[in-house]
């Protein structure tokens, strides 16, 4: 009568690619306790691989319904990249800011947005958010070429060229640093 054993099979499962058993899974353990938020969002998660968004937004709603689970941040981003994933780019967005105003810490979170904001040409919004991420210690080297872009685009050249800078040193090996020394900024 544990659903804990069952959800942590499911995670396994989900690992090594067997996704049937792990679907099983998830579902004996939903049967056990159907209130388990964190088993919802993972299956979610599962649903999502699986190219099932309607159903996987239906359980990230589920989880997101329930008033004492502690994870909203992270379900409201993985919602927004299981959005992404299926060109939902508005839905997408919602869910990015709605985790982004639980937690503006998070690096991936900021860095989705930033991306998002800058394929439509948001570029003063898109610039806020990379800068975020890029200021802190959870920059990447996808982080550093956006926000290159950003700031290329912008026309604020001293920030490009700091942003460049760092892309060189800290991934010096990295595709964007690739990238970047062949000037493919556009690709």
């Amino acid at each position: 009568n544990w659903f804990e054993p069952y959800g942590m099979r499911a995670l396994i499962q989900m690992q090594t690619g067997d996704y049937a058993q792990s679907e099983a899974s998830f579902q004996k353990a939903l049967a056990i306790n159907t209130n388990a938020s964190d088993l919802k969002h993972n299956y979610a998660f599962l649903l999502c691989k699986m190219s099932r968004p309607e159903q996987a937004m239906k359980l990230f709603g589920a989880a997101l319904a329930d008033p004492a689970y502690g994870q909203r941040a992270k379900t409201w981003a993985e919602q927004g990249r299981c959005q992404l994933a299926n060109g939902q780019n508005t839905e997408a967005e919602t869910s990015f800011m709605r985790a982004y105003e639980l937690d503006a810490g998070n690096a991936a979170t900021g860095y989705n947005l930033a991306k998002l904001l800058f394929q439509r040409d948001e570029l003063s919004r898109a610039q806020f958010y990379a800068r975020r991420v890029n200021n802190g210690e959870r920059a990447s080297a996808e982080s550093l070429w956006l926000g290159i872009k950003i700031e290329r685009s912008l026309g604020t050249r001293d920030a490009q060229s700091q942003l460049e800078a760092q892309l060189r040193k800290r991934f010096p090996q990295s595709p964007e640093s690739i990238a970047l020394e062949r000037g493919a900024f556009n690709e």
